[in-house]
């Protein structure tokens, strides 16, 4: 059949669309198998080839049985491994349903060997823990673990009043420590106010591991601040949260306040009575002493506000744990359950873990001085999840933010209310939409699927049926 130029012109025209969509499509597939992290290497065609075949042979169950950790309860075990950090956390490594190894790891850095390599093999079956051979050399390295810690507690504010009120003060960073008008290392001259603030003081350490550090920026402080004056609580218990500690140690020398963090050199700062070296996920305690000081604090407390700032990559189940055991505490010293607050921060997509009793989550978007993301509201997936009453997390004065006189709450601004929720449910990416079928809100990119009965993302039937 003979065809017109007109035709041919308009079927090369569909042929090519067809192949730009087609380009399209296999680039979205790319960074849908590299979870939207790694863009495709447009520049080594052959590789990519390769890769797209591989891809195309495996069945698409397998795509997701992804590797990946879980934390295991250790409580019913005669003994748990220790290294430099403490105790040690039991890990079970799974590919899909398949466990590949058990082990005992450090739970502080988890299994990161640049950090801390200490790591034992678990068998479940028997109960036994792998024996490390030992090697020339470690033996004196055990006894400087056992060595008994010099903390040096509240060493700064005792040298101070050692000095007269016209010595010129000054911090050197290399030993944390202050000195009266010269000293041997580089110092700088100090205002002794500013020593009540350590954090301003001492560099954070930034790595991005267990131990990292990321402070309150000045709005948050203020948020959580005005949180803790309307609980009208009269303990501040925090847990990895330095920042609010010393910020409300200051404004607020009436409450009693008590810091737990694994940082210790908050020690040379602080007393006793008021900071202990802790690790959270396996409610360890370095110093013998720190617990019994915890306990004078709950026991001169009539009620408690307990605030943590755990790491972003946090496992919930020992941190929930570790809380219930603070909980246990307060309640031992013959307070009631219910005069026991708390406040966690965590990033929302793990809301699921912590959603539970009286906990709510506020729509307050905290932010952190330093962090190339989370500095800014618009881009923080931070969130306050706590049980404290809604009218504690005050943002009337925060730009941003609305109150719905349903809900009676502060909300974001672009938070829409669903009447037949009877919630503003847009948790974000703007206005979520009701699902009539889920009878519940859905994210507005969701859509429902008959197979899975439920709603998720275009495409990710398997996932859903995998969870």
């Amino acid at each position: 059949m003979v065809h017109s130029d007109e035709y041919k012109a308009k079927r090369l025209e569909r042929k090519k669309r067809f192949m730009q969509q087609a380009k399209k499509n296999n680039v979205f597939k790319a960074r849908r198998r590299n979870n939207f992290s790694k863009r495709p290497n447009f520049h080594n065609h052959q590789q990519e080839n390769q890769q797209e075949q591989q891809f195309q042979k495996q069945d698409s169950t397998a795509l997701r049985q992804r590797g990946f950790f879980q934390v295991l309860p250790t409580d019913d075990l005669p003994q748990v491994p220790q290294c430099s950090h403490g105790p040690c956390l039991l890990f079970e490594k799974k590919n899909g349903p398949e466990v590949e190894e058990t082990f005992f790891a450090c739970a502080i850095y988890r299994n990161q060997a640049e950090f801390c390599d200490f790591k034992l093999t678990f068998n479940k079956e028997t109960g036994e823990i792998e024996v490390k051979e030992a090697v020339e050399g470690e033996e004196d390295a055990e006894k400087k673990k056992k060595k008994k810690k010099i903390f040096g507690y509240n060493r700064i504010p005792k040298a101070l009043t050692e000095m007269s009120p016209t010595d010129t003060v000054l911090y050197c960073k290399t030993c944390i420590n202050v000195f009266p008008n010269k000293h041997e290392c580089v110092c700088e001259p100090v205002e002794r106010e500013a020593l009540e603030r350590p954090t301003h003081l001492l560099p954070p350490v930034n790595e991005q591991h267990g131990e990292s550090q990321f402070f309150f920026s000045t709005e948050t402080l203020d948020v959580i601040t005005k949180a803790v004056e309307k609980s009208k609580v009269d303990g501040i218990l925090c847990i990895g949260a330095p920042r609010i500690f010393e910020n409300i140690r200051a404004l607020h020398p009436e409450k009693n306040v008590f810091l737990l963090d694994y940082d210790k050199r908050f020690a040379k700062f602080f007393p006793s009575k008021q900071y202990a070296q802790y690790s959270m996920l396996v409610d360890h305690f370095f110093d013998k002493i720190a617990e019994p000081k915890l306990m004078e604090f709950f026991d001169k407390s009539k009620s408690i506000l307990m605030i943590t700032d755990p790491p972003f990559g946090v496992f919930m189940e020992p941190l929930l744990k570790s809380i219930e055991k603070m909980k246990k505490r307060f309640v031992s010293t013959g307070k009631e359950e219910t005069l026991f607050y708390s406040m966690i921060v965590l990033p929302i997509y793990i809301r699921k873990y912590v959603l539970h009793g009286n906990f709510w989550m506020s729509d307050y978007r905290v932010t952190y001085e330093g962090h190339k993301l989370y500095q800014h509201s618009e881009k923080t997936i931070v969130r306050l999840f706590t049980d404290l009453p809604v009218e504690c997390i005050d943002l009337k004065n925060v730009a941003g933010y609305k109150f719905c006189e349903v809900c009676d709450r502060y909300v974001t601004e672009r938070n829409v209310h669903c009447d037949r929720c009877q919630a503003c449910t847009s948790v974000e990416q703007g206005k979520w939409n009701h699902c009539e079928k889920c009878d519940k809100c859905v994210k507005p990119r969701y859509v429902h699927c008959a197979q899975c009965a439920r709603c998720h993302l275009y495409g990710r039937c398997i996932q859903k049926h995998d969870e």
